[in-house]
């Protein structure tokens, strides 16, 4: 389970361009893993706080391999102790930092009165002091904290030093650990942050070295080698038969030979097997009854992408349109279609551009990038998940809770609280006005 703040957005100090991506991308990334994740995006205060205490309250009465905190956005030093500052701090001096900013101390809490066995807090705040003008003893860089049992701190740069926003969507570090942990399969996570930390050293020339305190004594993998195990940790509490149903929504509309037998490899006494079986049958006989009709056509056992012979658009908003569509089409998420190519719809490039394995040399709308997108027939992007659903194949299913509780807003299944029927007394029958409310009469 994990929480994933990342806050650019400041109303009183300097923002940050890739807190909100960086969240994004690494609530995306443990989506993937296997994490249940709650994300904060440009967090006040009070947001912080209240989510980091139902965190707590949910880590503690729950069974999980692992929690994790994730912060993306301004933090400081003051006096040796590390504060996350909230998008709606106002700082006049260092003395109010207690009041404005969240001490990482409060969060080393939460995850040692968890339950977990391991606990992992990872720190991207490293970003230089906005607040140096009015701070007396204010350092550079977040300082150094103790980890206690079970836990691995990981930060952006060493102590004392500065991280990185990044020049381009994301930041140096957030990028490379999101890249280590897709490629950790079979690596424990010491492994995995050491991978990070050499990708960020080459990308900064040395200039931002990547630092942990573990006390960690087991052994945790994002990706567990086994390929059994994985699907066990990415959905522990789901049923075969409900994963059945899941996989089979997916595909039932429009499946291609390759998805049926991917059905039926997966689950070939399932509740859909025969249906399956027929629907391949029909689809690998058609291009055989096609081609009796017209020798002359060669037809394909696969769907297949159009063909891209589209022409591109020669105006720059149109082509920048024509992207979005083709983004939102491959479940990339660049938001409304409407030509203006900002932040959002540079992040859904970045995501297709990782997430396709084309390592585009640019992602800007251009007509080599559309006939690229064009190229491809399914999803891309992975599907993120509301939190109050699970990812079961290709498709978001609605979390179930045990009998007699209720799943909360939040993505976590309560216990409603009984309520008492109160006897609500006759209003008097004298000449004044009387009404009940609550179980309690109120009279003139």
């Amino acid at each position: 389970m994990a929480l994933v703040i990342g806050n650019s957005n400041y109303e009183n100090i300097q923002s940050l361009s890739n807190p909100e991506n960086d969240a994004r991308l690494m609530a995306e990334t443990l989506i993937e893993a296997g994490f249940e994740v709650r994300q904060l995006i440009d967090a006040d205060y009070r947001k912080m706080k209240k989510e980091l205490l139902e965190f707590g309250r949910v880590l503690r009465n729950s069974d999980v391999e692992a929690g994790l905190i994730y912060y993306a956005g301004h933090g400081v030093q003051v006096r040796g102790e590390n504060y996350l500052i909230p998008v709606n701090a106002t700082l006049a001096d260092e003395d109010e930092v207690d009041l404005e900013g969240i001490n990482v101390n409060d969060f080393l809490r939460v995850m040692n009165s968890s339950n977990s066995p391991v606990n992992i807090v990872v720190l991207d705040a490293c970003r230089n002091n906005p607040f140096k003008g009015a701070f007396r003893s204010a350092t550079r860089g977040l300082a150094p904290v103790d980890a206690p049992m079970g836990t691995l701190i990981a930060y952006a740069t060493s102590p004392g030093q500065v991280a990185l926003d990044g020049a381009t969507n994301n930041s140096p570090y957030t990028a490379a650990l999101s890249r280590a942990i897709v490629d950790s399969p079979g690596k424990p996570i010491e492994s995995v942050f050491k991978q990070a930390r050499r990708d960020v050293l080459q990308e900064t020339g040395d200039r931002q070295v990547p630092w942990e305190v573990s006390s960690i004594t087991g052994d945790f993998y994002f990706y567990p080698e086994d390929e059994d195990a994985q699907t066990s940790a990415l959905s522990p509490s789901v049923s075969t038969s409900d994963l059945d149903v899941a996989y089979w929504s997916a595909v039932r509309d429009d499946p291609t030979t390759s998805e049926l037998r991917a059905y039926l490899e997966k689950f070939p006494n399932g509740l859909f097997a025969a249906v399956a079986a027929k629907r391949l049958k029909e689809l690998e006989n058609k291009p055989q009854q096609q081609a009796n009709l017209n020798p002359a056509t060669t037809v394909p056992t696969e769907t297949v992408a159009p063909e891209n012979n589209q022409p591109v658009p020669s105006d720059p908003k149109e082509l920048a349109r024509a992207v979005q569509l083709e983004l939102n089409r491959l479940g990339c998420n660049a938001g409304s279609p409407d030509g203006v190519w900002g932040r959002g719809s540079r992040s859904a490039a970045d995501l297709f551009n990782r997430h396709s394995n084309l390592r585009l040399a640019s992602i800007e709308p251009n007509g080599e990038f559309l006939r690229q997108l064009r190229e491809f027939d399914n999803r891309v992007c992975p599907l993120v998940c509301k939190v109050t659903e699970n990812l079961v194949g290709n498709t978001c299913v609605t979390k179930s809770c045990p009998s007699g509780k209720k799943l909360s807003s939040k993505g976590v299944c309560y216990t409603p609280q009984r309520t008492t029927t109160q006897t609500t007394r006759p209003a008097s029958s004298g000449g004044s006005n009387c009404f009940v409310f609550n179980g309690e009469q109120f009279c003139d």
